[in-house]
């Protein structure tokens, strides 16, 4: 029987459990539970499910028994404790049932995951206790209905971390085998446990208590357990972390542990926590730490298994990375590419041993296993040390971390590859058109090919086993046979010309090989026979020789000379006897020089002859005319056809020639050249030019009356005319109409005495339409020196004048309004002024430009525009006369010139106003443009030619001047040109230049105007930018603002006013009297339209890192008036940054609730204009008190500008405004006099 199951063990052990569940319990009672009903912390849960656990549910009877000894020990009465019973038997059963749910193996500790399921299914079960715990206390007595639920957490607390402190040393003492550590090891776990104890004791104990003191020291406990957690195992944490438990509560009870306090302030809830966490942590970590070792010593049992697998494998394995590089490679693929080692390939990239013609494939083919793709490739290669291999390659995609790999095995295949070839050569040798035959050793045939029996007539079958003899033809008698045979054997192969008989009794020649094939040994095994049949070859060789004697014969008759040379070096190979007859010297001596044939050149002719002879292998052939100077001294001309023979793969092999004496010829030639070169060259001239004339140009004859005798196709077709229509008709039928008449005349007039005549010609074609040609006439003279026809020789040039008409058109005109543009304006202006000073009277420029011109097209658009302006041009065309200009500048602006006015100033500028009158009321009438009705004004200014340099520039300068003048005088008018107009432009215009540079030179400074409450006190100041020119002094912004305005100044400035204010109110953040102080920054409307206007206001704040609440944008009510939506979406973009807004000169504009409502604002500005007479004027007082009113109606700050009496500062504060500004306070002063300002003021006014 075994022992471990006797009754006797199993009852042992039921008695060791319910023991310990009793005295853990006496235990905690004794400790605890005289400061609470129910203690926070009971081991026995712990104890209890660490039983169920490890032993099974059998152990349910120990905690029973346990559980009913504790109850009876503490004299509770026999219903009570069944409760008690009941509630901590029934949470420890449920905890085993729910934590072996699932599973038949025991529970274990081994992971996070594990420790985690301990933790919330124990919590789970301990509910259930401690529900039923608290109810039995309740029906005891012992506590009332409002103590149960707090009773019930305390149950609940307690089991849950007595299950925390207990379970897990249990679970892991029990379940874990012993470690295995090194001396080392051990050393570093006493070191640490008995630091953990050592601490502990300072921590809980007060050793040491005048360095260390109070709860939050507990806390260094926590870097023991993860330490401990992290080197050593859970055994070691589990023991640290009870003993840390342990010595907490341990010293608690004597009044020095850090939980002192907690016993009675809080029933150890801190205490309860504290453990809670520290276990928690401590086994997570620990817990999670002892996964990863493990998770790392199976991978490395793993790839050390993997490693051997590949170690072992007799074929190459690789494992190749994304780039090609060489990851891993075992001993088989090493040796196969004949590396020394490792290290030698490892990173390298792997295509650099494939043969070139395959790599790019082979990246192909690493490209398609890296998307996933299985690939097998065959490819050539060479090992590190220059082999030749053939390897067959199977490559898969292998994923190691996060990356895909290829890892391959790869097979040598060279051995295959060159069977495989050697197999191809012998079938492809083997169907070789020659005929092969194969006996063995006696000579009896045992394999022949089809050629064999193409040229035998015998099939294999016929003569397999036979001696070849059967094929003899006995033309060869038994020395020849045997003589082949001797050679043979002393050779090892024999060669020449054999006479055999056909199958069908004809003899053939053929040309025949034999070779002994030999075994190891040197014997001979085998005979090879290759042989051809040549008889037809030979019958053509024979045929060729009769045909070239024959030939030779005939050349040998001729008198020119046949020549043959090897190409490409010219060597002679044949010439012909002619040779002595054309140069006087012999066949032979030809043939014994090759350089004779050139030196028989003549001198003047080698170079000619040299350069044609050279690119002969270029061109194929050529053909030469040269002279020579013969053996006897006679200068002869020879003509040399040579031509290239090509071989079969076109390279040139030789080169043929015949030459032939043409001295003859060349003399006859030559007289004949002599006498018809100069007839010929003229008959030549003569077609040429017809040709030409025909081919480009319109030609005609006329007799001298006039009358058409001839016209060639091009003339026919200008004029639309037939030949037949034209012959004999008079030339004035192409007449137009269009040339005065004398301009004909003139022309008869210069032909007639002998000259030519040209000019350009408008003709009518027989449809009637006009043409344009550029005509030459030129007379053909007689014998008597008189004319007797005349040629005209035309050029259709009607596109070019179109063109230039057209483009003359385009070049004056405005192609909108057909109106005359700048440069046609300009040259009759100049006119006008000649014209002026030539007749004594005056003239007058009109500069008109529509208002608001602009509006109109960024709302209807340039359609709509356009349709305006053509409208406008022809009511200007209506008001003025018939001699005046009208011209259009460009955009809206038109320009009217008038001219012959009165020579009297007054009367010229009366005439002048009085058009101008007439085109401001005809220009005042609506429009109808499309489906729209539109009215505009126009703004006119004048100046009249007198007094003003008689200047085209300085006319319209002065006009566009006074225009300006009347845009500024209210829009609608006319303006004339007042010379002081042009001092205040050009001092405008230095301002300008000046301004622009203002920026870059610092001149620019920004004031501060402080800003109060009623009690005094500084909320702020504004902003206000002053301009500290060198030489101009101090500039007003009412100068400089306006003009920055016009030219788009105002953003770059507008700019460094933000900035340098972000820049103030960060310093004014750094202290503490003035950190709150705000400023407020005056904005343009050009300004705040910007696209990116929000971001640049987020980029200084952000720049700068200051409180955007501290900055004020203020806006003036004209900047409403246009986009209003606009105006509000980028308000509220700078609301949501947190921007504040301030309504400036608030009364003066358009003020409207309807969009006052809508604006995202904090506070109205009064104007000045209206705080300056509130002592005195009834009506301002109103409109103040409105203002007032309307801004605490809509929730807003309200603040006064102006203020500079305190009779109006009375006024405002009795009537609810308290904030205010002006010079009452301070003038705008710079940074330095302002921090001067503030420095003075005390907590509640200023001094």
């Amino acid at each position: 029987m075994n022992q471990k199951n006797s009754p006797v063990n199993f009852w042992f052990k039921q008695v060791g459990v319910a023991a310990l569940y009793m005295l853990s319990g006496m235990l905690i009672q004794h400790l605890i539970t005289n400061h609470s009903v129910v203690s926070i912390i009971w081991p026995g849960s712990g104890i209890a499910l660490a039983a169920l656990l490890i032993g099974g549910q059998r152990y349910l009877w120990g905690i029973l028994l346990g559980s009913f000894l504790l109850n009876i020990v503490s004299s509770y009465s026999l219903w009570i404790s069944s409760g008690f019973i009941l509630a901590n038997t029934l949470e420890a059963y449920l905890g085993f049932r729910l934590l072996s749910r699932g599973t038949h193996a025991p529970f274990a500790l081994s992971s996070l995951s594990s420790y985690l399921r301990l933790i919330s299914f124990s919590a789970i079960a301990n509910i259930v206790g401690a529900l039923i715990g608290a109810l039995n206390l309740q029906l005891a007595g012992v506590i009332n209905s409002a103590g149960y639920l707090e009773s019930a957490l305390h149950w609940w607390m307690g089991d849950t971390l007595g299950v925390v402190l207990l379970v897990p040393f249990a679970l892991v003492w029990w379940h874990t085998k012993t470690p295995q550590y090194t001396l080392k090891k051990q050393q570093e776990a006493m070191l640490l446990l008995a630091s953990t104890f050592i601490v502990g004791q300072i921590v809980f104990h007060n050793w040491f208590n005048m360095y260390f003191s109070g709860i939050y020291t507990g806390y260094i406990m926590f870097a023991f357990v993860s330490w401990v957690a992290i080197r050593l195992d859970l055994r070691c944490l589990t023991l640290a972390v009870l003993i840390i438990a342990m010595q907490a509560l341990s010293g608690a009870y004597p009044g020095i542990s850090a939980f002192t306090q907690d016993i009675s302030q809080t029933s150890l809830y801190n205490y309860w926590i504290y453990m809670l966490t520290l276990s928690g942590v401590g086994i997570s970590l620990a817990t999670y730490v002892n996964e990863t070792k493990q998770n790392e010593m199976k991978l490395k049992e793993s790839e050390l298994h993997l490693r051997t697998i590949i170690a072992s494998e007799p074929e190459c394995i690789k494992i190749i990375d994304v780039e090609g590089n060489l990851v891993l490679m075992n001993p088989a693929g090493l040796a196969l590419i004949e590396a020394d080692s490792l290290e030698q390939v490892l990173g390298h990239n792997v295509v650099h041993i494939v043969a070139p013609q395959f790599q790019d494939d082979f990246i192909k083919m690493h490209q398609r296993v890296l998307a996933g793709e299985s690939v097998q490739m065959q490819f050539k290669a060479q090992s590190l040390k220059g082999k030749p291999l053939w390897l067959e390659t199977n490559a898969v995609p292998l994923q190691s971390n996060g990356q895909t790999m290829q890892l391959a095995i790869t097979h040598d295949i060279t051995d295959r590859k060159a069977a495989e070839d050697q197999l191809k050569i012998a079938a492809t040798t083997f169907a070789t058109s020659e005929a092969i035959m194969i006996t063995d050793a006696d000579a009896n045939i045992i394999r022949v090919n089809q050629s064999f029996e193409k040229i035998t007539g015998y099939n294999e079958a016929e003569v397999i086993g036979k001696n070849p003899r059967m094929l003899s033809s006995g033309q060869h008698d038994e020395g020849f046979y045997a003589a082949m045979w001797q050679e043979i054997d002393r050779q090892g192969s024999w060669s020449g010309e054999v006479w055999d008989k056909h199958k069908n009794g004809s003899t053939y020649q053929k040309q025949l090989t034999i070779t002994a094939v030999k075994n190891a040994n040197g014997e001979t095994t085998q005979y090879v026979g290759l042989f051809a049949n040549i008889s037809e070859r030979k019958q053509a060789e024979a045929a060729i020789r009769k045909t070239e004697n024959h030939f030779v014969t005939i050349l040998d008759s001729l008198d020119e000379i046949i020549w043959s040379a090897s190409a490409p070096d010219f060597q002679l190979r044949h010439i012909s006897v002619a040779t002595e007859r054309l140069y006087g010297v012999t066949q032979q001596a030809f043939m014994r020089d090759p350089e004779l044939w050139f030196k028989f050149i003549h001198p003047d002719d080698k170079l000619r002859v040299k350069a044609s002879t050279n690119q002969i292998f270029h061109l194929g052939k050529t053909e030469l005319e040269y002279r020579i100077i013969r053996s006897d001294g006679q200068v002869r001309w020879l003509s040399d056809r040579m031509y290239v023979v090509y071989g079969e793969n076109g390279e040139p092999t030789e080169l043929v020639g015949t030459a032939y004496d043409i001295t003859d010829y060349k003399q006859a030639e030559y007289a004949l050249r002599l006498s018809e070169q100069q007839a010929k060259q003229s008959l030549e001239e003569l077609k040429h030019q017809k040709f030409a004339l025909d081919k480009h140009a319109i030609v005609a004859v006329t007799d001298v009356q006039g009358n058409i005798t001839y016209a060639n196709e091009k003339f026919c077709e200008i004029s639309g005319y037939s030949l037949d229509e034209l012959i004999g008709q008079d030339h004035a039928i192409l007449n137009s109409g269009y040339h005065p008449k004398g301009f004909f005349k003139e022309m008869y007039r210069i032909v007639a005495t002998g000259k030519a005549w040209h000019d350009e010609v408008c003709n009518r074609a027989k449809d009637g339409h006009l043409y344009w040609v550029d005509t030459t006439i030129a007379p053909f003279m007689g014998d008597d020196g008189k004319p007797n026809s005349y040629i005209s020789i035309r050029t259709d040039i009607t596109q070019r004048r179109i063109a230039e008409e057209q483009s003359s058109y385009l070049a004056l005109y405005d192609p909108l309004t057909q109106l005359p543009n700048r440069r046609l304006l300009m040259d009759r202006l100049n006119q006008a002024l000649a014209s002026s000073i030539r007749n004594n009277n005056d003239g007058a420029v009109l500069f008109l430009d529509l208002d608001h011109f602009k509006t109109l097209n960024d709302t209807l658009g340039h359609d709509i525009g356009d349709l305006l302006l053509k409208q406008v041009a022809e009511r200007l065309t209506a008001c003025v006369r018939d001699g005046d200009t009208i011209a259009r500048l460009g955009g809206d602006e038109f320009v009217v010139l008038l001219e012959d006015l009165s020579e009297l100033e007054m009367e010229a500028a009366e005439q002048a106003e009085v058009i101008g009158e007439k085109i401001l009321n005809a220009l005042n009438l609506p429009y109808l443009l499309g489906t729209h009705e539109y009215q505009t004004t126009p703004s006119i200014g004048v100046v009249l030619f007198s007094n003003h340099g008689q200047s085209q520039e300085s006319l319209l300068k002065h006009a566009d001047i006074a225009m300006y003048q009347a845009k500024k005088s209210g829009r609608n008018r006319l303006s004339f040109f007042d010379p002081h107009m042009q001092d205040a432009i050009n001092i405008r215009v230095d301002l300008e230049q000046e301004l622009r540079k203002a920026l870059d030179k610092q001149q620019f400074q920004l004031y501060y105007q402080i800003q109060v409450d009623n009690a005094g006190a500084p909320l702020g100041a504004e902003a206000l930018i002053r301009w500290s020119h060198p030489q101009r002094g101090m500039i007003s912004p009412f100068h400089f603002i306006p003009l920055a305005e016009e030219t788009g100044l105002i953003l770059p400035i507008g700019q460094w006013v933000l900035d340098t204010a972000c820049a103030q109110i960060q310093l004014w953040q750094q202290t503490e009297p003035t950190k709150h102080l705000t400023l407020s920054v005056n904005v343009s409307a050009k300004q705040f339209r910007q696209e990116d206007f929000v971001s640049q206001v987020r980029a200084s704040i952000e720049k700068y890192a200051i409180d955007p609440m501290l900055l004020k944008l203020e806006l003036t009510e004209s900047m409403l008036l246009e986009d209003i939506e606009g105006i509000i979406t980028t308000m509220n973009d700078l609301k949501d940054i947190g921007i504040r807004f301030s309504l400036d000169d608030f009364g003066t504009g358009y003020s409207s609730l309807q969009y006052l409502k809508k604006l995202p604002l904090y506070q109205l500005k009064i104007d000045q204009s209206f705080v300056r007479d509130i002592a005195t004027d009834s009506s301002d007082r109103a409109l103040v008190l409105t203002i007032i009113t309307m801004a605490h109606s809509l929730g807003l700050n309200v603040i006064a500008e102006g203020v500079e009496t305190e009779e109006q500062r009375q006024f405002l504060l009795e009537n609810d405004c308290k904030h205010y500004q002006g010079y009452l306070f301070s003038q705008p002063i710079p940074i330095d006099e302002f921090e001067i300002l503030l420095s003075k003021h005390d907590a509640q006014k200023l001094s």
